[in-house]
Formats: C-alpha cells, structure tokens, sequence
C-alpha cells in the first residue's frame, strides 16, 4: 500500500474552534459525500482536576483537502522512545484452546508502549469516589497522551464521565510499574459516543500530566479507505480474567466496515482500548467490542487527524 509521509498532512492542519452545548451536531456518516460538505464531529473534554466539561468542534476539511488530491491512505510509524531496544519475545505459554499468551518482558517494544487504566467514579454523585474502580488498556499516542476505547472513560448507561485515570505502562504483575504511573489531566471522546453509544465512535483518549512517552516510545497509526481483510493483527493488553498482566492475542482482520474492522483474535473484558496492531506496530483500530466476535473501532481518516495534534 501507498504510504504517505507525515509532512503531507503537515500541510493541512486541522481547524479546532470551540462551540456551546446546544449547538452540538451528531458526527456525520463517515460514507457522506464529502465534496459537497465539510465532515465534522464533536469532540466532549472533561478536565479531570477541575472537573469542567468543554464542547469543541473538529473541522475536517483538511479530509476534503485529502481526498480532492487523491489521497486515500495515510500512515505514522511508530517510535521507540529513548530506552534501548531490546529484542521481542516469542510466545512463552499457551493455555488449552487459548490462543492468547502472557508477555512477560513488558518493557520490549512494542508492549511497553500499552498501559493499564484504572478508572475512578463516583457513580452515586455522593461527592466520594467508588470503591470499584474501572479496569481497561490504552496504548501511547504521543509524549502524553493515551488512546483508549470511549466506554473505559464514560460510561454511557450511566451518562457519566470518569472522575480520573491512572495510567501505568508495561505493568507486569501487582506492584509492577517499571516507568512508574501518571495521572489523567484531561479526558477526550466524541458526543456520538456520549449521545447514542454509537460503536463507530467508541474511542477515547487521555491527556497525561507526564510526558511518558518521550522515554517509552508510542505506536503508529495507519488509515486507509480501502478493505483490510486478511490483514496480520494481534490485540495486546490486561484482560480482566488474568489480572494486571499483558496477554496477546494473534489473528487477521474477518470483516471491514467503514468505522469498524472485526477480527479473531481472542480477547477477554478489560482488553477495552487494546490497540489492534499489524506487522509495523501501526495501530489500525482501538479493540471495543467481544463476545462472539471481536471488534474495534476503526482509526477512520477523520480519527487519524484529529488523533495526529497529540503525536
């Protein structure tokens, strides 16, 4: 496939301008004809220190500009940080008809750019944070920020945000924090997911206080309009049956949809903003949905630019 460089995009920043409440519009179809308008989304921020809620409005007509120049695909490679590399492992367990097998040098890239999420609410509005916390996976995007899926940092049954998160990359085991925690600072995800729980945008993403990723390195991303069916994946993260500790899961992409890319890999609850990764550690969708399948959101044209101001 076609890449194209980031300086490309480069060219075309994208335009972020706030917006009141009620003049929020749902995220338009991602299949719209965009030559005749200009696609845009709602963008909800909670700042986890304050507790403010913000409205902005990401303008993709750098999306139009793309497409009006033939461009269909887009790519970032990843980057490994300032801590040597060490050599990757190979699968060391396998557990029956399992096919998920536990990473133990959590530290090798790519797995130490995945982090654990813990989550904390106050889901009684008591003014006093839960006992239970939220479990889920998110992987670095850029010197700080965390990818992750909507539902992990705003429950929408209940309509409420997460009061913070602590991120821990590479935790092997209870006590385990080999670059240390960070705490959240602001929280992101779209008014699609808030307003309807819509699958297609069921991402989220965490600004945090430090610049981790600087030492750790972060993941690529990879968007193209075409199908990646047959494509090479595997989904890595913390699932809930194997507690603070990272399993991977190899398989290929079953089914492409335009905001959705189903795969079998196996995958187990709070695999929840695992990224779904091919052979060049580019993430193409952010692991959401399990059950009788498995499903991501998928990193749309749309969600790799807005996605980019973070790298």
């Amino acid at each position: 496939m076609k890449r194209c460089i980031k300086r490309f995009i480069a060219g075309f920043s994208a335009i972020i301008m706030s917006v009141t409440t009620n003049s929020m519009v749902s995220a338009l179809d991602n299949n719209s004809n965009m030559e005749n308008h200009v696609e845009q989304f709602i963008v909800a921020s909670k700042d986890t220190n304050s507790g403010e809620i913000t409205y902005k409005n990401f303008d993709t007509k750098l999306t139009t500009n793309a497409r009006n120049n033939k461009v269909n695909e887009l790519s970032t490679p990843a980057y490994q940080g300032s801590i040597s590399q060490e050599e990757e492992i190979s699968p060391n367990n396998v557990i029956g008809n399992d096919d998920r097998y536990r990473i133990t040098h959590t530290t090798d890239f790519p797995y130490r750019t995945i982090c654990r999420i813990v989550t904390y609410w106050d889901k009684d509005n008591d003014g006093v944070i839960d006992n239970t916390m939220g479990i889920g996976t998110g992987f670095l995007e850029g010197p700080n920020a965390v990818v992750t899926a909507g539902h992990v940092i705003y429950d929408k049954n209940l309509n409420m945000w997460c009061e913070y998160a602590i991120i821990t990359p590479a935790q092997d085991g209870a006590g385990s924090a080999p670059y240390g925690n960070t705490r959240s600072t602001i929280i992101h995800t779209s008014t699609a997911w808030i307003e309807s729980g819509s699958a297609d945008q069921d991402w989220g993403l965490i600004e945090t206080q430090s610049d981790i990723g600087n030492q750790v390195g972060w993941l690529g991303k990879f968007w193209t309009s075409g199908s990646l069916d047959g494509t090479s994946v595997h989904v890595t993260g913390y699932p809930g049956d194997k507690p603070q500790t990272m399993w991977r899961g190899n398989g290929s992409i079953t089914k492409s949809e335009s905001a959705r890319l189903f795969y079998n890999c196996d995958t187990m609850g709070a695999e929840s903003g695992a990224p779904v990764l091919n052979s060049s550690n580019q993430a193409l969708a952010i692991h959401a949905n399990g059950g009788s399948y498995n499903s991501g959101t998928r990193i749309t044209e749309w969600l790799f630019n807005f996605l980019e101001q973070f790298n």
